[in-house]
């Protein structure tokens, strides 16, 4: 990829140092100790270390696994395009996912329901998956 002679904008250091990119190339040379200093090189060691890759990006969102995956990345049968598979064996389940993130205490609601008349009619304050 070229980079253009005429830049409009570029980030300023502190701008790059809190972008979720550098949070994660951190996250990558923290985990494997090795020092991918830049987007370009993030970018080669993703296209050469697939399976590090998803790995890395499911580990980096904290994505709860209710089964974990055997295989972050299965690659297609040799000489095909199509094919490949992501978190083989894995299964994830959304509500627990999703619920998960706004738990506070056991008195806090987490879920609640409202009928078409405008009442309430459900109010969860325990969920489990």
């Amino acid at each position: 990829m070229l980079e253009s002679e005429h830049v409009c904008w570029r980030p300023d250091d502190k701008t790059v140092r809190n972008s979720a990119m550098f949070q994660y190339m951190s996250f990558v040379n923290q985990r494997f100790d090795i020092d991918l200093p830049n987007w370009q090189d993030l970018y080669r060691w993703s296209v050469t270390e697939t399976g590090r890759f998803w790995e890395t990006c499911a580990a980096f969102m904290g994505i709860e696994w209710r089964k974990k995956y055997k295989l972050a990345y299965q690659p297609p049968p040799d000489g095909q395009l199509l094919g490949s598979k992501w978190f083989v064996g894995g299964e994830l389940s959304f509500a627990d996912h999703f619920l998960s993130r706004f738990k506070r205490s056991a008195d806090e609601v987490v879920l609640t329901s409202w009928s078409e008349d405008g009442s309430q009619s459900l109010a969860v304050k325990h969920f489990t998956g």
